[in-house]
């Protein structure tokens, strides 16, 4: 039985493609849980939601909380 050994949460807030590009340098692994957090970004994120469908480790919210900030983001989740 495999569990999760690491979590990671990243705040996230308007760079979609560095997103990305920091999603696929942490394997897809079991052992590896990741938690993106959109802090209520402007920019069209289909990108990043496209990248997190064909990974099994990554989950991606929103934080529609109305606070702004890396903070509110982290404590959501």
């Amino acid at each position: 039985m495999s569990r999760c050994q690491v979590s990671v949460v990243v705040p996230h807030y308007n760079s979609p493609e560095l997103l990305v590009k920091l999603l696929e340098s942490i394997p897809d692994e079991e052992s590896i849980e990741v938690i993106v957090v959109d802090d209520n970004s402007t920019m069209e994120l289909t990108v990043v939601e496209e990248y997190v469908k064909r990974r099994s480790n990554v989950q991606f919210y929103t934080n529609d909380s109305g606070v702004k900030n890396a903070g509110a983001s982290r404590k959501l989740h």
